[in-house]
């Protein structure tokens, strides 16, 4: 089994591929819509991996402040209830981390 940062990076790849951007877009500055919606959805499914780091940790493996990561994961899971595909896309990464 993946170390659970292993497991991060590969959510953050393919949610950052999936809206068609790389890994090193998504931990970068660019704050584009589609790249906010590829870390809120990455950030959520980081979150609920059994055995999640916390907050500030997730922080440090996203590149962002805990409270960056915090508000995003708040923000996707509102997003989540609104939006089918969003949440069809959460659900697909957070396979890919329990993997």
């Amino acid at each position: 089994m993946q170390s659970i940062p292993d497991r991060i990076k590969e959510i953050q790849r393919v949610a950052a591929k999936y809206h068609g951007h790389t890994r090193a877009e998504l931990l970068g500055e660019q704050r584009g819509k589609s790249l906010q919606l590829a870390r809120e959805a990455a950030m959520l499914a980081a979150r609920r991996l059994p055995g999640t780091p916390s907050y500030p940790r997730l922080g440090d493996l996203f590149l962002r402040d805990h409270s960056c990561v915090l508000r995003s994961v708040r923000v996707a899971e509102r997003l989540e209830a609104a939006e089918p595909w969003f949440g069809l896309l959460v659900a697909r990464l957070e396979l890919l981390g329990a993997e």
